[in-house]
């Protein structure tokens, strides 16, 4: 019988020493979680008389969302939204509404790959905070979409105190959470200052290209904002351009929102807002003109969190397109929660 060679069995044995010595590769942190926005709601009034006296239930919103943490560099997210705005004939169909690898780089620079939000509603979105009664004005008004499949960069500029500038950065499909399917790209970029902590300022810009007959699409955006421990308001406005080949003539729009949210007791807050926007489209009835629609929104609630997770609110929202008879008036009672 042969025997192997004594440097080979030492080398072995080193190797198997070193394999149950070595610390088992630290698992990924996985939280799983989820948030939903449920209503009750009478139609007051309507432009439409069949939808007067409307009355229900409905979930507008569903997420459900997997966050991971890789390592102190590297976390991902995956998110499916539904609601009633995904209707099929079995209901909501869920689709992917986040989709991202993220890197933690040194010195507070982050790179995210994916589907994710541009930067263009978060700043606002963190200083409104009631997503659950309504958009942002850009985002109502469609003026660039609430996700992209892009690559996003953000980080701290390194002027000043710390924390008073962060850029951010993105090119995007301009397809939403769809896949490309044209060579033509959206770009983002915004600047947010902060000269104390209360107050926050944000300025923004996003520009795109069309592989039809539209040649540009040029937004210009701002926010400002004091978000106290208590109360906090701020106000937000946007201007916007869509041009054309082989024409002057341009589609444009504006929008402004002003909000306002006060603590009045423990757990109890007033909300209330009002947006005023303006809209350009091409009319119907004759080539090449355009047409100019005003419209106007107004929620007023009153919001109450028996705990930190669950949040009650009976709300009115108030909409109307200028030389519209009748208003749409909805009445309320939205529940959102977190898991």
């Amino acid at each position: 019988m042969r025997f192997a060679h004594p440097t080979r069995l030492v080398a072995a044995a080193l190797v198997v020493v070193a394999v149950s010595i070595r610390p088992a590769a630290a698992q990924p942190e996985v939280r799983l979680g989820g948030l939903a926005y449920l209503d009750a709601y009478y139609r007051l009034a309507s432009p439409d008389s069949a939808r007067v006296d409307l009355h229900g239930f409905t979930y507008r919103r569903l997420y459900l969302t997997t966050d991971v943490g890789f390592s102190d560099a590297f976390s991902a997210r995956a998110r499916l939204e539904a609601g009633d705005g995904t209707l099929g004939p079995r209901g909501a169909v869920p689709f992917v509404k986040d989709l991202y690898l993220r890197w933690q780089a040194p010195g507070e620079h982050r790179l995210t790959l994916g589907i994710t939000p541009p930067p263009a509603f978060d700043v606002t979105e963190d200083a409104w905070g009631y997503r659950s009664l309504e958009r942002t004005v850009m985002d109502l008004s469609g003026v660039v979409s609430s996700r992209d499949l892009g690559l996003r960069a953000d980080g701290p500029i390194p002027i000043g105190p710390d924390g008073l500038l962060r850029y951010g950065l993105m090119v995007g499909n301009n397809e939403g959470v769809f896949p490309e399917d044209d060579r033509h790209k959206r770009g983002y970029a915004q600047l947010q200052v902060r000269p104390a902590a209360p107050a926050v300022f944000a300025l923004g810009g996003t520009l795109a290209a069309f592989p039809d007959d539209r040649e540009t699409d040029r937004a210009l955006h701002a926010l400002a904002a004091y978000v106290a421990d208590a109360w906090r308001a701020g106000v937000e406005g946007y201007v916007r351009a869509l041009g054309f080949e082989g024409t002057e003539e341009e589609l444009t729009g504006a929008g402004v929102s002003i909000f306002a949210v006060a603590e009045v007791a423990d757990g109890v807050e007033l909300v209330g807002r009002f947006d005023r926007v303006r809209r350009e489209a091409f009319a119907d009835d004759a080539e090449g003109a355009v047409e100019t629609g005003y419209g106007s929104l107004a929620l007023l609630g009153v919001s109450y969190a028996p705990i930190e997770y669950v949040r009650l609110t009976p709300n009115l929202r108030w909409a109307r397109t200028d030389g519209a008879e009748d208003a749409d008036v909805l009445a309320r009672f939205t529940v959102d929660f977190s898991f």
